[in-house]
């Protein structure tokens, strides 16, 4: 499968995530602990959209070489964000409410997950100073500017980005069955 079409069907997949975590959000969110769940979810599927929207948009342009990566940069920065706030606070929220809900499995699998994708995801970390001088706070050396977008390895990125949508998957996986699954 070329990369188009595999990036056509994960935007495919992902805004039908989208709406199903959207309708669940609205449908079963009826105390503070499930409304929580379902939040998270349902931001875990926006980003995925999103994400995979604008992967499409990229891959899908005609852009010169710096152009794109203008383009790229602006992805870097919501990449990079997204995953500092997912591995940072949202992960170990999720265990907490999943841990709460007596399913201690989904903890675990969540846990090996994120071991297992930790190096992968590291990558998503070396674009701290694209962030910082290009997209985050424009550094006033626009020279300094110019070489960190110049730096932009767009077959890289691309990796990085497929990496973090498929972690991103597994945790959507994970909270729909917290969602969904309850030990009596």
């Amino acid at each position: 499968m070329d990369i188009i079409s595999k990036i056509n069907k994960a935007t495919t997949d992902a805004e039908r995530i989208l709406n199903k975590a959207y309708e669940d959000y609205h449908a079963y969110s009826q105390n503070a602990e499930c409304q929580e769940l379902y939040a998270l979810r349902l931001q875990a599927a926006i980003v995925q959209f999103e994400f995979c929207s604008q992967m499409k948009q990229i891959a899908e342009s005609n852009l010169c070489s710096f152009a794109s990566k203008v383009k790229l940069k602006d992805f870097i920065h919501k990449v990079y964000e997204y995953n500092k706030t997912l591995r940072g606070s949202h992960i170990n929220r999720i265990c907490v409410l999943a841990h709460n809900r007596g399913l201690p499995a989904l903890v675990t699998k969540l846990q090996e997950s994120s071991r297992t994708w930790r190096k992968a995801l590291g990558k998503i970390d070396s674009f701290k100073n694209i962030r910082n001088k290009t997209t985050g706070h424009y550094d006033p050396d626009i020279a300094k500017q110019v070489q960190w977008i110049e730096s932009i390895k767009e077959n890289d990125a691309f990796t990085a980005f497929e990496t973090f949508l498929s972690y991103n998957m597994e945790v959507l996986k994970i909270l729909k069955n917290i969602c969904t699954l309850k030990n009596v």
